[in-house]
């Protein structure tokens, strides 16, 4: 099972894309790369603050029980916690690396949403920074 989120409204980082794919497939997926752990990364730090991409904290369990208690929402075996990225020419993918996370992301009819895939408006930040950084190199400035 996939899962395939589009982010729209991030024209400037697409035309930074573009740009950068003009010196050659290894300066975009060098670019694609950092992209993608960077995101790894902030998806993580919201499974450890319990938060969506928005910062809103997760809904509460609605029953503890002795093996929850004390536990981190969604931590229970780990696995969801994996969070992965493909690259390919011209794109980054990032996604769970098991199958049930689209019920944690959108939610069901029993259990509520809890989102952690998602860009806001720091991890848009940090992708710029690292495509900015890229086409510096490519360039020559350090402005």
């Amino acid at each position: 099972m996939t899962l395939e989120v589009k982010v729209s409204g991030l024209d400037e980082l697409n035309a930074s894309l573009e740009m950068l794919g003009r010196f050659g497939d290894a300066p975009l997926t060098r670019a694609l790369k950092s992209i993608g752990q960077a995101v790894v990364g902030q998806t993580i730090e919201r499974f450890e603050n319990e938060v969506d991409p928005d910062g809103n904290k997760w809904k509460r369990r609605k029953v503890e029980t002795k093996k929850t208690q004390g536990r981190k929402i969604l931590h229970n075996s780990g696995q969801l916690k994996r969070v992965t990225y493909i690259t390919g020419k011209g794109f980054v993918k990032i996604g769970a690396s098991v199958n049930y996370g689209v019920f944690h992301q959108f939610g069901t009819k029993k259990m509520p949403a809890r989102a952690f895939l998602g860009i806001n408006k720091d991890d848009y930040d940090e992708i710029t920074e690292i495509l900015t950084n890229q086409l510096r190199k490519h360039f020559g400035t350090n402005n």
